[in-house]
């Protein structure tokens, strides 16, 4: 019993190691040791249930540690192995994805801005122009982070939102109507 106690504890240092982020080797690794508990468990409850009937009180005694024996490992967070939990990486692509939802709002609202009095100068081009090259930069941002992501509904989900934003953002055409143009 004091065996399995020992690997056990072992079992949840190494957890308490891994500070929450369990990457596939870690799964590995933790998983051997809980396999070592198991065995000497069971090699423990078999001596427990070999004591005779005038050990009973001991018996209780041991069998109570047995059943106290903890060995569940847990479920693999970092998929991708690098350092960070899964959901963390997804919701940080996902504020980019938002940053950049907001810059292409903002270069909609300059083109419309810049129409609605008929005449557009240089400048409403050029500040157009700059709104566009934000949003795109932020986009590019949030595909890379997107795309970095390992496979997953909520990928997917991301995925099919940033394509649709980046069409979005490719409606948005600069006004090179020379007519258009303040004289």
């Amino acid at each position: 019993v004091e065996a399995a106690e020992a690997k056990e504890q072992e079992l949840k240092d190494a957890i308490a190691g891994k500070n929450g982020v369990i990457n596939p080797a870690d799964k590995t690794a933790l998983d051997a040791i809980k396999a070592e508990v198991d065995s000497l468990k069971g090699t423990a409850q078999g001596l427990v249930d070999a004591l005779p009937n005038s050990e009973s009180v001991k018996q209780t005694e041991l069998q109570d540690r047995l059943d106290a024996l903890n060995t569940s490992v847990p479920s693999v967070n970092d998929t991708d192995s690098d350092g960070v939990v899964d959901s963390a990486d997804i919701s940080a692509a996902a504020d980019l994805l938002a940053d950049a939802k907001l810059a292409i709002k903002a270069a909609e609202q300059e083109r419309a801005d810049a129409i609605v009095d008929g005449k557009v100068t240089q400048a409403e081009v050029d500040a157009l122009k700059a709104k566009i090259d934000a949003a795109q930069t932020k986009l590019d941002a949030a595909e890379t982070a997107i795309n970095a992501l390992p496979a997953s509904s909520a990928k997917d989900a991301l995925v099919t939102d940033v394509n649709s934003e980046q069409a979005r953002l490719d409606r948005i055409d600069l006004i090179s109507n020379q007519a258009a143009f303040d004289a």
